[in-house]
């Protein structure tokens, strides 16, 4: 699987993971933004994964199959990363909260109805089969932005 990690101003990381299926052979393109020179950036692949460098990129091997994303997390607090954003579509989503990886979730509501039977959820994955078993969330912050809101969820810890 390939994870993207890049620095802000603020000390907090974007950890962007691609594609949906977290492949671990690591093929990014050479000429993605990602390796550009504008962050520091971290490609995390699968054990098995022949690449010893992507551009300017620091690769960190865990997991075989998928990204240990676990094992991912603490090889990045060893690094000093503790506060990471996590950009992806369902399946990478559902692989945090699954695991139950985060802090805070952040909503974005559009003023757009998409629809349609295979228009993405929020979490994919196998989901939880009991309403014991589901996350739950204590909502901190909304806030309208444009013609959407954005909704800000907290990890409800200790409850699930």
């Amino acid at each position: 699987s390939k994870i993207y990690l890049q620095q802000h101003l603020q000390l907090i990381f974007v950890l962007r993971l691609f594609p949906k299926n977290l492949d671990t052979n690591g093929r990014t393109p050479l000429n993605s933004n990602v390796l550009n020179d504008e962050a520091e950036t971290i490609i995390a692949v699968g054990k098995n994964c022949k690449k010893t460098e992507l551009g300017n990129a620091e690769i960190i091997k865990c997991g075989e199959k998928l990204v240990d994303i676990e094992t991912l997390m603490k090889i990045l607090s060893k690094k000093g990363i503790n506060k990471v954003l996590v950009e992806g579509g369902e399946t990478v989503l559902w692989s945090f909260l699954e695991k139950r990886l985060f802090d805070e979730v952040n909503i974005f509501i559009a003023s757009l109805i998409v629809g349609g039977q295979r228009t993405p959820t929020v979490a994919g994955g196998t989901g939880f089969e009991t309403v014991r078993e589901a996350l739950e969330l204590e909502l901190c912050k909304v806030e309208k932005l444009g013609n959407g809101v954005l909704l800000k969820y907290n990890h409800k810890k200790g409850i699930n």
